[in-house]
């Protein structure tokens, strides 16, 4: 009730002051009258008498500016883009804390846009209006290129690029008007429950382990552990806390990993395999040697990968029998 009382009272000062005669006015009713002023000097007291009220409007517009943007809270973001990994405040969650503050201190505002001298862009406008009859205009340039996130072209159509930009425009002029705070970056306080991090001990445990990866592999673990743990993994500080068992399971399993590779790698034959080796193609003739590095790609024979070794001896057997009936034949011309 005495919110209500309060406001009846404000409205029907409002209206006794509008029931209030101009002094200006009736100034200029006087001088109408005056035959002895000319219209030039009548122009100049009405262009001032507009410049006057539109100081006014002005001044009522930024006091009550002023008091709107104290009453302007922050706002945490609700939209997702995976593509771009950035995260932004949707126009309705922003219109729907500023309306009830424009209503409350006399601002509306429109959207419109301008042509840009530059190629493929665009002008986003808006025209804040006061009660006091005093607009003025907003802009924000934006690209409207049809270029993806990681420059593809082609991405989106020119009607779709116009669409997407002007959507962000309108966000972003919105909160450049009112001075609206978008928590938006991972540092802000968004809301949501704030995950602490790996202790500075379980880091360096963690760091010791990534760091006896090769740099390709190291790259590989920061992309499975961002989309394991939904969030950007770019350092081993960046882990939460309750996933370090997690982390270091993993890493630890991609370095066995790693290892089994390298043994496998660089395992080559033993002693009696080479002895072997060499009694077999020492048996076969002179060539067979250097045939047989050249087909492997080795410089000497204990060079040759252990898990070749029985295709090693399958490869000379069929090189001697190869050998032996190449022999026969030239041995016995009436065979061929």
């Amino acid at each position: 009730m005495t919110t209500n009382y309060m406001e009846a009272l404000e409205h029907q000062q409002e209206a006794l002051e509008r029931q209030k005669p101009d002094p200006f006015l009736a100034l200029i009713e006087k001088v109408i009258e005056n035959d002895k002023v000319d219209a030039g000097k009548l122009k100049v007291l009405v262009d001032l008498q507009i410049q006057l009220e539109d100081r006014q409007a002005e001044k009522a517009f930024d006091a009550d500016m002023i008091e709107a943007q104290a009453e302007v809270r922050a706002l945490s973001w609700d939209k997702v883009n995976t593509e771009r990994n950035s995260r932004n405040v949707s126009y309705p969650k922003i219109d729907a804390m500023l309306r009830p503050i424009r209503l409350k201190y006399g601002f509306t505002q429109t959207w419109d846009s301008e042509p840009s001298p530059m190629a493929d862009m665009m002008v986003v406008c808006c025209d804040v209006i006061h009660r006091s009859g005093h607009r003025r205009r907003y802009r924000l340039p934006m690209p409207i290129d049809n270029m993806g996130p990681k420059g593809g072209s082609g991405v989106m159509t020119k009607q779709q690029a116009v669409v997407s930009g002007s959507s962000y425009g309108i966000r972003k002029l919105a909160s450049m008007i009112w001075d609206i705070p978008l928590l938006v970056d991972k540092d802000d306080n968004d809301g949501n429950v704030i995950r602490p991090t790996v202790s500075e001990p379980q880091a360096k445990i963690l760091l010791e382990l990534l760091e006896r990866l090769p740099e390709a592999r190291r790259q590989k673990a920061f992309e499975y552990l961002s989309a394991t743990y939904k969030q950007e993994i770019k350092a081993v500080e960046d882990i939460p806390s309750s996933r370090y068992k997690h982390a270091e399971t993993t890493l630890a399993r991609a370095l066995n990993s790693e290892g089994k590779e390298e043994s496998t790698q660089k395992a080559t034959i033993n002693d009696i395999q080479v002895t072997t080796l060499q009694e077999v193609i020492e048996g076969i003739g002179k060539n067979c040697k250097a045939e047989f590095l050249k087909h492997y790609d080795i410089k000497r024979i204990g060079d040759l990968p252990a898990d070749k070794y029985i295709e090693a001896l399958s490869w000379l057997d069929k090189k001697r029998r190869g050998d032996d009936e190449k022999s026969l034949k030239d041995s016995h011309p009436w065979m061929k």
